[in-house]
């Protein structure tokens, strides 16, 4: 198991979080993930929405080839989280996307797959930015105890990222 581990106020939270609901000794679950998709928040833009539609609108970005990740799309959570309604499942468990992606190769590949201008796309590093809050190169959740005790299949980056392009194509981009 991973132990937590925040370099952030965000992170602590979460963290404390998780801590509240474990300690009320009652059963509970709590899923760290990586989401990606579309926000429903209108106020909001999600990342998949921010690299779609910047290259749509011949923006240039920069997206960090350091910075790892392995996001789960909102339609393939919203499954596997009706799967732990449905099966009573209680704990703390990872359950992102099954493989690792730089942030750089995934909007790439978006946008490549959704015919989109990837000349507009950037190679950068997370150390040329000064965030507010500390950021991790390394922002991968490993699943495979998730994965092990339910027999549960997580999507594979190409999952991930065709249904990405089948929920955007058609120019339904925000």
């Amino acid at each position: 198991k991973h132990k937590p581990d925040p370099i952030n106020a965000y992170g602590m939270s979460k963290y404390i979080g998780e801590k509240h609901i474990k300690d009320a000794g009652k059963p509970h679950v709590s899923v760290r993930t990586t989401i990606v998709g579309k926000n429903i928040n209108s106020s909001k833009v999600s990342l998949v929405e921010w690299i779609i539609n910047s290259v749509k609108n011949k923006k240039e970005i920069t997206l960090f080839e350091d910075a790892l990740f392995s996001p789960i799309t909102i339609w393939h959570l919203a499954n596997e989280l009706k799967w732990i309604i449905e099966n009573d499942v209680f704990g703390i468990y990872h359950i992102s996307g099954n493989g690792i992606i730089s942030k750089y190769e995934f909007g790439y590949r978006i946008c490549k797959g959704l015919g989109l201008d990837t000349s507009l796309i950037r190679k950068g590093s997370i150390d040329d930015i000064s965030f507010n809050a500390k950021r991790s190169k390394d922002q991968t959740l490993d699943c495979s105890h998730y994965s092990k005790i339910f027999g549960r299949v997580l999507p594979n980056m190409d999952e991930t990222l065709d249904i990405i392009i089948k929920h955007y194509s058609g120019g339904a981009y925000a």
